[in-house]
């Protein structure tokens, strides 16, 4: 799944948003003002913004202005109309970007992997070594993950599966949206685990016979 911006506007909503939203690949994600693309952009990969050129009120021009000074690295597509010969012409470019951002996905898992006591990572072309101690779980976001370590967290383009293939089998997936180091627990209960640090990581339903044994283990090797 892949995220379009686009302005909610009658032009664009009636025209384009029907056909990308026919389209199984894309998924809209709609806003009306500044602040509205502003949270999209930080919550999601978006591929794409487009906005709707006849589009003249306050805050439109207010969205176009950031546009132009953010120098967004994405395509902007300012559209007035939808025809068949420009919407191939779009489809066509994004499904390249599409499969651009696929490779660029390979090439990252190709460089996820573990040392003796760390993991390394490739993350905005950088590549990053971070000490198993210093993680105390990781947690699920759309489609990202986040690690979240002794002083900060990292946001990266992966899945918890993904990180599940290479991680020692004291980090454990106690939940659909959570790995713990179990070294980081102080105690298990019944729906959480607690932290040294004093957070909770929920436990799901499905996990928690799992997890309960995996703890007694781990406690037990340790």
């Amino acid at each position: 799944m892949v995220y379009i911006a686009m302005e909610q506007s009658f032009s664009l909503s009636e025209k384009w948003g029907k056909i990308f939203q026919n389209n199984p690949n894309y998924q809209i994600l709609s806003f009306k003002n500044l602040k509205e693309l502003i949270k999209i952009l930080e919550e999601y990969e978006v591929i794409s913004l487009f906005l709707d050129f006849r589009l003249m009120k306050e805050n439109h021009l207010e969205i176009i202005k950031y546009v132009v000074q953010a120098k967004l690295p994405i395509p902007v597509f300012y559209l007035s109309s939808q025809n068949e010969e420009e919407y191939h012409l779009i489809n066509k470019l994004l499904s390249y970007l599409v499969s651009q951002k696929e490779l660029e996905l390979q090439n990252e898992k190709k460089l996820l992997f573990c040392q003796k006591d760390s993991l390394c990572i490739a993350l905005k072309g950088n590549i990053v070594i971070i000490k198993f101690s210093d993680i105390k779980y990781i947690e699920s976001e759309k489609r990202t993950a986040i690690i979240h370590e002794q002083d900060l967290d990292r946001k990266i383009y992966l899945k918890l599966s993904d990180l599940e293939e290479v991680l020692p089998n004291y980090f454990v997936r106690c939940h659909q949206s959570y790995i713990v180091n179990f070294d980081m627990v102080r105690e298990m209960k019944a729906k959480d685990l607690l932290l040294k640090t004093g957070e909770k990581i929920p436990i799901s339903q499905l996990k928690c016979k799992e997890t309960r044994e995996k703890f007694i283990q781990f406690l037990k090797e340790n």
